[in-house]
C-alpha cells in the first residue's frame, strides 16, 4: 500500500512540476481534489528532505525542462514550421535569462576613435569665456525650465 501511495505521489508531483492545475492530477489519479494537493505537498517535502536543492540544482533542472521542451519541438523548427520556430526562440530566451546572458554590457564612452574617454555631454565648459559660459547657462535653463515657471505646465523644452 505505501509503495502505491508513494508512486502516486511521484505522479502527482510530475504531472504539477508540468504545470497541470490539482484538478487534473485528481481525475488522472483518481483520487480527490484534496489529496492531490496532499500528495503533492507531502512529495515536495520529501524533495525538500532528500536532497536540499541548492540555487544551482533549480538551474539545472529548468534547463533540463527547456532541453526536454526543444526536444519536442525540434524536428518541427527543421522542417520550417514557423510557430514552433517561434517556440524555440522563447525557449532560447528563457535559457538566456535563467543563466543571466542577457545581462546588459557596461560601455564606457568614448571618443569616436575609441582611443579618448569621451568628454561629459561632449562639451569642454573650462574653454568659455565668463561670456559664452553666462550665455550658456541662460540657453540651458531656458531649455530645461517652463517659461511659466509652473513645473506642471507641460514645458521644458525651448520652442525656438
Amino acid at each position: 500500500m505505501k509503495e502505491k501511495k508513494a508512486e502516486l505521489q511521484r505522479q502527482a508531483l510530475e504531472y504539477r512540476k508540468a504545470g497541470t492545475s490539482y484538478r487534473f492530477i485528481a481525475e488522472k489519479l483518481g483520487i480527490s481534489l484534496s489529496t492531490a494537493h496532499g500528495y503533492v505537498a507531502e512529495a515536495i517535502k520529501q524533495v525538500r528532505q532528500n536532497s536540499k536543492e541548492t540555487a544551482e540544482d533549480l538551474i539545472e533542472l529548468e534547463k533540463m525542462r527547456l532541453d526536454a521542451g526543444l526536444a519536442a519541438i525540434w524536428n518541427q523548427v527543421l522542417g520550417g514550421n514557423l510557430k514552433a520556430v517561434r517556440e524555440l526562440r522563447e525557449n532560447s530566451e528563457s535559457r538566456r535569462k535563467l543563466l543571466g546572458l542577457d545581462k546588459p554590457t557596461k560601455i564606457s564612452p568614448t571618443t569616436p576613435d575609441g582611443t579618448q574617454p569621451y568628454p561629459a555631454y561632449g562639451l569642454d565648459l573650462s574653454r568659455l569665456s565668463e561670456d559664452e559660459l553666462t550665455t550658456f547657462l541662460q540657453l540651458a535653463q531656458k531649455a530645461f525650465v517652463p517659461e511659466s515657471g509652473d513645473p506642471g505646465s507641460g514645458g521644458g523644452h525651448a520652442t525656438g
